[in-house]
């Protein structure tokens, strides 16, 4: 099961930043930058195929006004105060964004958007920030490589989670206990509700559903009929597994739109989940899960997590 994922690759692009004015970002920092993001990349007018790519990608067989899953997401920089995240002047902070498959080769646009994102200002206040320096990380080999520093792009993005990589990591994770940190508000959705418990199931399910989204979309690799074989003894099979200690509390939390004039659920489980059972088919697609990210509302930062040690 796991060749489904044979040619997914995903960037991470750690951007630091320097603000110039007080930052307040509160608790839906994801959704805040990635508003910013949008406008920024929209402003520059680059040529239609940065945008096609990045903002409005569409297929010839998706359902009329559906989009196909966005090729980034967000990790933004975690709540600070009680109010959410908050800097002053003068102060460092950064966030993340995740690059899926090619569309990593172009960093150099979605680089130039942060930068001008500093310029028109973010949050609360459109407080301005500068770019000081980017680097590509990997979460599971703990490289870093500098993309930018003082001002120039010194190279492409180069180490990239992969398949080969997730499988070496997965196969050395515990095969009866895990811990999950859900880092930005984990919206899970079973038969159109949002449940209020982070159900191993309902987890495994959306994480299969958005692991297939992204390599149909961002590999060479073609749809196989694999993908429902999978899902549905990997669901039945996860029914089995236990919740067996829950720490987290639900953020209601909503997200407006300048553009549509509306507003969007951005809430969700924060804390931690401690799951019992045979988890070893599963270590697999959690690991991918920490890169993709899971959800409602990844594009905006949420269903991050990470797996935590766990010691018994």
């Amino acid at each position: 099961m796991s060749e489904l994922l044979d040619g997914l690759i995903i960037h991470h692009l750690r951007f630091t930043l320097h603000a110039q004015d007080t930052i307040r970002l509160g608790h839906n920092a994801g959704s805040q930058l990635r508003g910013a993001f949008l406008n920024a990349l929209i402003s520059f007018k680059f040529n239609d195929y940065v945008v096609h790519e990045l903002i409005k990608r569409e297929t010839a067989d998706a359902p009329r006004g559906k989009l196909p899953v966005r090729p980034f997401a967000i990790q933004p920089p975690l709540a600070n105060t009680e109010q959410g995240f908050f800097l002053r002047t003068g102060e460092r902070f950064s966030f993340n964004i995740s690059l899926f498959g090619d569309v990593a080769q172009l960093f150099p646009y979605v680089i130039q958007s942060v930068a001008k994102m500093g310029e028109q200002g973010v949050g609360y206040g459109r407080g301005t920030f500068t770019l000081k320096n980017v680097h590509a990380v990997n979460p599971l080999t703990h490289e870093t490589q500098s993309l930018l520093e003082d001002g120039r792009i010194r190279e492409a993005p180069g180490i990239p989670v992969t398949n080969e990589q997730v499988k070496v990591h997965a196969s050395a994770m515990p095969t009866e206990h895990l811990r999950l940190r859900f880092l930005t508000p984990l919206q899970l959705v079973q038969a159109g509700k949002s449940i209020s418990e982070p159900r191993f199931d309902v987890l495994i399910a959306r994480l299969i559903d958005r692991c297939q989204a992204i390599a149909e979309n961002y590999t060479a690799t073609e749809y196989s009929g694999l993908w429902r074989e999978v899902y549905l003894d990997l669901v039945e099979r996860a029914k089995h597994v236990v919740l067996a200690d829950f720490d987290a509390k639900w953020l209601t939390l909503r997200s407006g739109s300048r553009r549509t004039n509306t507003t969007t659920s951005m809430s969700g489980l924060l804390g931690t989940a401690t799951y019992t059972g045979a988890l070893s088919p599963f270590n697999f697609w959690l690991l991918w899960g920490q890169s993709t990210q899971v959800g409602k509302n990844t594009t905006k930062g949420n269903g991050w997590y990470e797996i935590l040690p766990i010691h018994l």
